[in-house]
């Protein structure tokens, strides 16, 4: 992940500079944008790669987590369940009638 917010960043980096630059060529033309291509070259890079890098973490943190959260857990089956999702019988509830509708007739 270090390596994509470093590639990100600097791409992002590029890529808005030269669209700065773009957008002067436009405006101004091309012999008086080549002379002062003006301060507001290096906010233009520093917005886009700050926006890149925030679209990254959005698309990192939409991808499914390698790690199993409490919340997950949560959600998951018990193994200690019974088929189903059931509660195993225990002694102490009282499910005589379900363990008995469970047994097999020989």
């Amino acid at each position: 992940m270090q390596i994509a917010v470093a590639v990100v960043w600097i791409g992002c980096e590029l890529l808005g500079s030269i669209g700065y630059c773009a957008f002067l060529i436009l405006r101004e033309g091309r012999l008086e944008a080549a002379d002062h291509p003006g301060f507001l070259i290096y906010p233009a890079a520093l917005l886009s790669a700050t926006v890149g890098v925030a679209a990254l973490f959005l698309i990192a943190k939409l991808l499914p987590s390698r790690v199993k959260s409490e919340a997950n857990a949560e959600l998951s089956p018990n193994p200690q369940s019974g088929a189903n999702g059931r509660q195993p019988v225990s002694p102490d509830t009282d499910s005589a009638p379900a363990a008995a509708a469970c047994r097999r007739s020989p």
